[in-house]
């Protein structure tokens, strides 16, 4: 299964060391949710849903987003959150996350119909 993750820019480097770590970080505390998670969108439409609407206005405005495309592993449990997301309180390894943006809030809508055309073909 592929699902999506929004991250700074500025983390990749430890992502690409370290996976994605769940942790329980800024917004998780800004909503009072205190349980180790890692999430992600179940699609690109909901991630430029939540870019438009809630999640671009909880980074700083000159932050950069980074887009990751990440296969979840058979072994992984994933937990249904809101509508739009999905959650695991287990890490996941470097090797199965890609980055597909390193600068997301400047793609235009052409990057996104473009991957939404393409998503059939991602391979981590």
């Amino acid at each position: 299964m592929i699902l999506y993750h929004v991250t700074e820019t500025k983390n990749l480097e430890n992502i690409k060391n370290q996976g994605l770590i769940a942790q329980i970080g800024q917004r998780s505390l800004k909503i009072k949710e205190y349980k180790k998670a890692v999430y992600f969108f179940k699609d690109i439409e909901a991630v430029e849903n939540a870019l438009e609407n809630w999640l671009g206005d909880q980074f700083d405005e000159d932050a950069e987003l980074a887009l990751l495309a990440v296969n979840i592993p058979n072994e992984i449990h994933i937990f249904d959150g809101a509508a739009f997301e999905h959650y695991t309180i287990k890490d996941i390894e470097a090797k199965n996350i890609r980055v597909l943006s390193t600068n997301i809030l400047d793609q235009n809508n052409d990057f996104f119909n473009n991957l939404k055309c393409e998503i059939q073909s991602i391979s981590i």
